[in-house]
């Protein structure tokens, strides 16, 4: 039987390839936008999505730390 995280963690890959996919889409529309305010405009709200994608998951390594700063203190501490 599989374990429900397991199961929830297989739906968010898409997600971590796609924090990749956006960005590299978005820095290719910046610099193929020379002269196309369209296509600046698409790369920059590309690039605003990626950035959101990139702070929701970087929120868990920062609530790992919260979890583990008190016991790392009191293990230098002792």
């Amino acid at each position: 039987m599989m374990e429900t995280w397991n199961w929830l963690d297989s739906w968010f890959l898409p997600l971590y390839a796609m924090q990749y996919i956006l960005f590299y889409i978005g820095i290719i529309c910046y610099y193929q936008s020379e002269n196309q305010a369209q296509l600046f405009t698409t790369a920059r709200i590309i690039l605003a999505i990626d950035l959101e994608l990139w702070y929701l998951f970087s929120l868990r390594f920062v609530s790992a730390i919260k979890l583990l700063g008190p016991k790392l203190v009191m293990i230098r501490n002792m």
